[in-house]
């Protein structure tokens, strides 16, 4: 009887572990906070006062888009990210672009993986948990395969085909 004790014990246990593990699943509600329109702070951003980029997040049951717009284009990207999990492959001008939405242990990663004359541009934003009040900073990660070959260099530098920033956004009202 003691045996089948510590058995179930064990078993419980296990399985606690395991469950821990497993990702849970991103809802409306994980998204609420991000919904409205967000605009870029250039300067912030480091990116100068020249770039101006605004931002509308929305949330439907099973989705999140973000709407990106831009002056150079001459539509707005339009990015739908699966609660599920599940890739999305959205229109990018004559390319393509591929979104896929993770929960991290810091946030919310959007992946997107845009083709450009056949070439991938690998892009993973990373939103907070929740946004800093009117707020919202996020990493960014850009990876470009057009031609590089090799590996990353020595001493923990990124290779020269990747860029980390972090973007500066503030609520519009």
């Amino acid at each position: 009887m003691r045996i089948i004790y510590v058995a179930a014990t064990v078993a419980t246990l296990l399985s606690s572990a395991v469950a821990g593990r497993t990702q849970l699943p991103i809802t409306r509600a994980d998204v609420a906070a991000f919904e409205g329109t967000w605009i870029l702070d250039g300067v912030r951003s480091g990116l100068g006062d020249a770039i101006a980029e605004r931002r509308l997040i929305t949330a439907g049951p099973t989705s999140m888009t973000v709407d990106i717009h831009r002056a150079e284009d001459a539509y707005p990207v339009s990015l739908i990210y699966n609660f599920d999990g599940s890739s999305t492959m959205n229109a990018f001008g004559a390319g393509t672009a591929e979104s896929k939405l993770t929960r991290e242990a810091e946030g919310l990663l959007l992946q997107t993986v845009f083709t450009v004359r056949n070439q991938p541009i690998t892009v993973h934003e990373l939103l907070p948990a929740r946004p800093d009040g009117e707020d919202l900073a996020i990493a960014v990660m850009l990876r470009v395969e057009h031609g590089y070959q090799g590996v990353a260099p020595a001493g923990g530098r990124t290779p020269p085909n990747v860029s980390k920033a972090t973007k500066f956004f503030h609520r519009q009202r």
